[in-house]
């Protein structure tokens, strides 16, 4: 279900647009970029470009919630640790050192 969400964005804005291949060109992209997009999700980078395009009747965070909900809510998602979203460990506040565990 989310993934159909995310494609009626793209396909409304699509829509908006006309066709995919004038949306491809307007963003200056190919068009098998565009199909792929519908297949596969929109980059993030673009995300801003084809809200920019549609006027904002589209967002950000229709086209990219998983992206754009950290910006618009950062609490959303925030683990019991606090490690955020996609809970990657590279992304975790780093633990404490042996000397600043021991002042």
């Amino acid at each position: 279900m989310f993934i159909l969400w995310l494609m009626s964005a793209l396909l409304r804005a699509i829509d908006m647009v006309g066709t995919q291949a004038k949306m491809a060109e307007d963003l200056g992209v190919s068009p098998m970029a565009v199909s792929n997009w519908v297949k596969r999700g929109v980059p993030p980078r673009r995300a801003p470009q084809i809200e920019a395009l549609v006027q904002g009747r589209v967002t950000c965070a229709e086209l990219c919630p998983e992206v754009f909900a950290r910006v618009l809510r950062p609490s959303i998602g925030q683990g019991i640790e606090g490690q955020g979203l996609d809970q990657n460990p590279a992304h975790a506040t780093p633990a404490p050192s042996a000397e600043q565990r021991a002042a």
